[in-house]
């Protein structure tokens, strides 16, 4: 399995909102490693040893792998639910609650979880939505940082590109244009840290309406490894332009999915915008203004 490429892990499992917590700093800086192109941080799960997760803004919920759980003791109720990620395969899902995480001296203590099979060899879970969500969160790509910062005190770079959001199941969904040669579509695209060697993935739907792979002359496949559910089928072609706010890309080799089942099979959204193009900026997630800003990286 191919694991240090595009990794899409798009998760939306129901939330159990965790109570707030104070903070003392107006922000935190965490170290992440990015050789797979995705912000892998060092993190303890209830005071264990330090493992590698993936902060991940396409995950709705925290996520523990199932081989981590069973190596710390982690017990999750009910019964086991089946549900589908990036991948085309269903996995079972079980629950924990009152799980403390740790990373760099920060603590988010009475954390639900979910706790399933991960599929990716190089991270034992996901930081998710329910502690992203209680930040302004900036991906710094160069310097290998993630910063927590306190919203009521984060002021935006003057230069930066605003690009507004809306979120679904907690996931920042913005709006772009592809031109795939027939003319530019708008696409309504989820933010994914988690999607490392994608620019941009377009979900099967939106790719059969506006007869992409026909109009890119889409040939080269691939099965897509995902880090929930296993692979996804993708052909991939050359659009003539993919338009973001200000950002404009020529040719940019696009992902067209062709599954039947998972994520990039559903309607709910068109696609991802992944790493290949947020890491050329500094990258900040402004989830209480619902602002998307992208500095271009000094």
């Amino acid at each position: 399995m191919k694991l240090a490429g595009a990794l899409v892990v798009t998760l939306v499992l129901p939330v159990l909102a965790a109570p707030p917590q104070q903070r003392s700093d107006a922000a935190v800086e965490i170290p992440f490693d990015f050789k797979t192109h995705q912000p892998i941080v060092a993190v303890r799960v209830n005071g264990g040893r330090p493992v590698p997760f993936l902060f991940d803004t396409g995950a709705s919920i925290n996520v523990i792998g199932d081989a981590l759980a069973q190596e710390i003791g982690l017990a999750a109720g009910g019964p086991p639910q089946s549900i589908t990620g990036g991948g085309q395969a269903s996995v079972p899902v079980r629950y924990a609650d009152a799980v403390t995480f740790s990373a760099n001296g920060n603590e988010w203590s009475r954390q639900r979880a979910a706790v399933l099979p991960i599929s990716a060899k190089h991270y034992s879970g996901f930081i998710g939505a329910p502690i992203l969500m209680r930040y302004v969160v900036q991906f710094d790509f160069q310097r290998g940082v993630v910063r927590l910062i306190d919203p009521q005190r984060y002021q935006p770079a003057a230069g930066a590109m605003r690009i507004p959001f809306e979120l679904q199941a907690d996931l920042p969904v913005v709006r772009a244009q592809v031109d795939g040669g027939n003319g530019p579509i708008e696409a309504r695209l989820m933010v994914d840290t988690g999607a490392g060697g994608v620019l941009v993935d377009l979900n099967r739907p939106f790719v059969d309406r506006h007869g992409l792979v026909e109009a890119m002359q889409a040939t080269a496949s691939a099965d897509r490894p995902a880090g929930i559910g296993g692979t996804a089928p993708f052909v991939y072609g050359t659009a003539r332009q993919f338009t973001l706010g200000g950002v404009v890309v020529k040719n940019p080799r696009i992902g067209l999915s062709r599954a039947t089942h998972g994520s990039s099979s559903r309607a709910e959204r068109d696609g991802v915008i992944g790493n290949q193009l947020l890491r050329h900026y500094l990258t900040t997630f402004d989830y209480q203004r619902r602002l998307l800003l992208l500095d271009a990286a000094k």
